[in-house]
């Protein structure tokens, strides 16, 4: 069993990774018209800014994370973030936590 300090940490940790993801799904919907497929396409796609000769940043638009075998994003608690890619929205999968 998790100490409440534990508890506390990861819920810190998921505030800051959802509001990270969501910024980055704003970011790739502003610069390319759309939502992205999955999250994984994030991981793995360079940012490309089309108002500079489409300049491409050495970056991805999300960091490598913890995934699973499914190749879903872990939130702090160990389970998959969900994704819907014809709104955007994002949230955790952890119960008590899925409104956030």
């Amino acid at each position: 069993m998790e100490t409440l300090a534990i508890k506390i940490t990861k819920e810190y940790a998921l505030i800051s990774e959802l509001s990270n993801i969501r910024t980055s799904i704003l970011i790739y919907y502003i610069l390319n018209k759309k939502y992205p497929n999955s999250l994984g396409q994030m991981m793995d796609e360079k940012i490309i800014l089309p108002f500079q000769a489409d300049t491409v940043i050495d970056r991805t638009y999300l960091e490598r994370a913890s995934l699973n075998k499914e190749g879903e994003i872990l939130d702090p608690f160990g389970n998959p973030y969900k994704y819907d890619r014809l709104t955007g929205k994002l949230n955790s999968s952890t119960s008590d936590y899925t409104a956030w």
